[in-house]
């Protein structure tokens, strides 16, 4: 009964998250509303696996049989995938349920024989097909969705660090320059919810070796240009990579 509804929230959790940061939503914030999603989705995991290892031990078992398969859509535009009915009786009396789990093609042909588990106290209320994707669906779409959020969430999080201690470094031992603003582009090779973020670009020239240097803003979720200064855009330099530098961007109000 959680398999179509751990798949809803965890779907429409990942629109809402992509939603704030395509708005330009705090890196940090972003990361930890990633990192919660991801610790509720593993704790929903360890409730769902208990629960439904509670519902099989308790268990009363009938032999059922699939009546239907009722398809259902996720959106208009998808394809439809099919629910089995199943009929079945306890103590002569007869009961139907149809299975959370859904597939495409079907997983159960009309009347085929199915095992039933049902609670004894009320089995017309609570009835599952005793099959993996029946019982186990919901958790483990729930523990993988966890997993992709932890783990987006650590990730993020260690890229984060790394950039900061990077940024401290050159902000203490950088060599400063003034590079010339060459531009303001979208940076169309990364976009969320169809959203590209716009990168200021400046070009510096080595005067010891005569090399000239593009850098590239960090990403900036709103039009920079009526900000920019004049002409060119202070940027710290490793004097030992140029390669590796930091665009100071002081000059941009904060958003969101």
């Amino acid at each position: 009964m959680y398999g179509g509804a751990a798949r809803k929230a965890a779907l429409d959790c990942a629109r809402s998250l992509a939603l704030l940061f395509s708005t330009g939503l705090n890196v940090k914030l972003f990361n930890i509303v990633f990192g919660l999603t991801g610790i509720l989705l593993l704790a929903l995991t360890g409730w769902l696996f208990m629960d439904t290892s509670q519902f099989i031990d308790n268990a009363g078992t009938a032999s059922g049989r699939v009546t239907d398969l009722l398809a259902r859509r996720s959106d208009s535009g998808s394809s439809p995938t099919y629910a089995p009915e199943v009929a079945f009786s306890v103590d002569g009396q007869s009961y139907r349920f149809v299975s959370s789990s859904s597939s495409n093609p079907p997983a159960y042909d009309l009347g085929e024989q199915v095992e039933v588990i049902y609670d004894p106290q009320s089995p017309g209320s609570d009835a599952r097909i005793n099959g993996f994707m029946s019982l186990w669906l919901g958790p483990l779409i729930a523990g993988l969705m966890g997993l992709v959020f932890t783990t987006i969430a650590l990730v993020l999080t260690l890229i984060r660090i790394r950039r900061q201690r990077m940024q401290e470094r050159l902000m203490q031992q950088g060599q400063p320059v003034l590079a010339t603003i060459t531009g303001v582009t979208l940076d169309h090779s990364f976009s969320v919810n169809n959203k590209n973020p716009f990168v200021i670009k400046a070009q510096w020239q080595d005067p010891e070796t005569g090399k000239t240097h593009i850098f590239t803003s960090d990403h900036i979720w709103f039009d920079p240009q009526p900000y920019l200064p004049d002409e060119e855009v202070s940027v710290l330099v490793d004097p030992a990579d140029p390669e590796k530098y930091y665009m100071d961007l002081y000059f941009l109000p904060e958003k969101g």
